[in-house]
């Protein structure tokens, strides 16, 4: 996959030239988020459409709009807060080839994986051709590369595509994000899911690097350089989720790192509506609904534990919730052409389970989620004060 870096060197000349204006505050990809019907912009939402339809406008005139921005977010790495400068540059010198090289690339496994798998190899490939230029004295330099990630992650990105591929390529190619290099670090910490966390990634620590720290460190300041150009996404919230996993690992459940982190995905989720995903009819699944679907029900999952194992109240309830399970599909059908969804998914029974007896990613999820929708009535029932619990309820 070939990275045009005609762009790099015209950035790398354009720290010479006239600044840009910082971006904006990334509203077209989350805007108002998953604000529920009782939110204040609600009937500011209505009138708006009201006011159009009058107007005789519809939806292209938004698109315009929404394109209009996206080329008004180039973004001038020497403007941005200096801090941030040196958080992306920190993570970029990490990189192979680079002055604090911590980490190889290597030839990827030939077994189809899940989504994550594959986007990690287009990732790596893309890098290996930056960094591979940035060793002639021509090409550009780390900071035109890191203004490159900073315009890309100030982009919206799309979470509603129904091709697989085309969602992979706003974060893969010449599309790289801080979101990409985020995924890089959670999968080199083993932090994927409860599968893939012992198969082989496409990338590994040099000898005698390996170290968890480092890993959540450099996880830390991609989603630090996320959020300062977007308010959220469902790649965002994955990251998010992923962190919170690796505290668990390094710090521990019942330690505030831990707890805060897992705070911030929650918060991320839930202002993305990720929690009040509705099932339309007919359902036509895609691995961006499925992912959407997975991560809240891991997120809901791993809430009611954390609960359980220290006595604090759950951060969510399932009176707020309406996504609907996941449905039990392999992640190589869900992560393939249209063709092997369509199949996956015709082999599901009608409540949604496989009838192949595998074992997948999806079918622990599932069977996790439901567990912890009683698990977080027995929490409301232990924790809760004033609450008047009968007999017939308990059992």
């Amino acid at each position: 996959m070939a990275f045009d870096l005609r762009w790099a060197n015209g950035l790398q000349s354009s720290l010479r030239g006239p600044q840009f204006v910082k971006p904006a505050v990334n509203n077209a990809s989350a805007g108002l988020g998953g604000a529920g019907f009782p939110s204040y912009s609600s009937v500011f939402e209505e009138t708006k459409n009201s006011l159009l339809l009058l107007e005789g406008q519809g939806s292209q005139g938004n698109e315009t709009q929404v394109g209009a921005c996206r080329d008004q977010r180039r973004v001038a790495f020497r403007n941005l807060p200096r801090p941030l400068q040196e958080t992306c540059l920190l993570v970029l010198q990490c990189l192979p080839g680079q002055s604090n090289e911590q980490v190889v690339f290597r030839e990827s496994p030939t077994k189809t994986r899940g989504w994550d798998f594959l986007a990690v190899k287009e990732i790596t490939f893309s890098l290996q051709e930056m960094l591979g230029d940035l060793a002639n004295r021509e090409g550009p330099t780390l900071e035109a590369v890191a203004e490159i990630i900073c315009s890309n992650t100030a982009q919206p990105i799309q979470d509603d595509l129904s091709s697989s591929q085309q969602w992979l390529d706003q974060f893969c190619g010449p599309n790289l994000r801080w979101e990409s290099l985020g995924l890089l670090w959670a999968l080199l910490a083993r932090t994927s899911d409860a599968l893939g966390a012992h198969q082989e990634a496409h990338l590994d620590w040099i000898e005698g690097k390996q170290s968890l720290d480092t890993a959540r460190a450099c996880l830390n300041y991609c989603i630090k350089a996320t959020r300062h150009f977007t308010e959220g996404n469902y790649l965002l919230v994955e990251l998010c989720r992923r962190r919170a996993t690796l505290d668990s690992i390094v710090d521990g459940d019942a330690r505030m790192s831990t707890w805060g982190s897992f705070g911030v995905t929650i918060a991320i989720m839930t202002f993305l509506g990720l929690h009040t995903q509705e099932e339309s009819a007919p359902y036509k699944p895609s691995l961006c609904s499925e992912n959407k679907r997975r991560t809240f029900a891991q997120v809901f999952s791993s809430d009611k534990m954390r609960a359980a194992f220290t006595g604090r109240p759950p951060l969510m309830s399932r009176r707020y919730c309406s996504t609907p399970l996941p449905l039990d599909i392999r992640d190589e059908d869900l992560a393939s052409d249209e063709a092997s969804l369509a199949r996956g998914v015709q082999s599901l029974d009608d409540r949604g389970w496989n009838t192949e007896g595998g074992l997948y990613l999806a079918t622990l999820i599932r069977a996790r989620c439901m567990i912890a929708f009683v698990r977080d009535e027995l929490i409301e029932v232990a924790l809760g004060k004033g609450v008047t619990v009968t007999l017939d309820h308990l059992r």
